[in-house]
């Protein structure tokens, strides 16, 4: 969804198996097109074997643009995402692209490449 609730990409996946799955946008539309920069939500919707919703846990991983604290609190912050440190699960470097190829987004990102650490949040 873009910042005005509208849906501008449904990517649906079939026959996945148990466990961590990773499902990565390339920032296009519905149609094709490029969408501008910005904020976009993103939501999961898992269904088991039977057919049936199951409730799912996400993840975004991005490139750490600074690090704050405010009132005593950690935050990274991920183009113009904020998290708390506490809810960081993972900072490690980014891997090394060999074949010039920028990767893809696994989520919401400013889409700013950088030399700093990789977190999954």
């Amino acid at each position: 969804e873009d910042q005005n609730g509208n849906v501008v990409r449904t990517i649906e996946k079939s026959s996945m198996s148990a466990g961590p799955q990773q499902v990565s946008w390339d920032g296009n539309s519905q149609y094709g097109g490029p969408l501008p920069d910005g904020l976009y939500n993103y939501t999961v919707i898992a269904k088991g074997t039977d057919g049936n919703v199951m409730e799912v846990a996400t993840f975004t991983r991005g490139i750490v643009d600074t690090i704050s604290f405010e009132n005593g609190i950690g935050y990274i912050h991920i183009g113009e995402l904020k998290y708390m440190l506490s809810e960081v699960l993972e900072v490690k470097e980014p891997e090394t692209q060999t074949d010039g190829d920028q990767g893809d987004d696994t989520g919401e990102s400013s889409g700013q490449e950088t030399e700093d650490e990789e977190t999954t949040a």
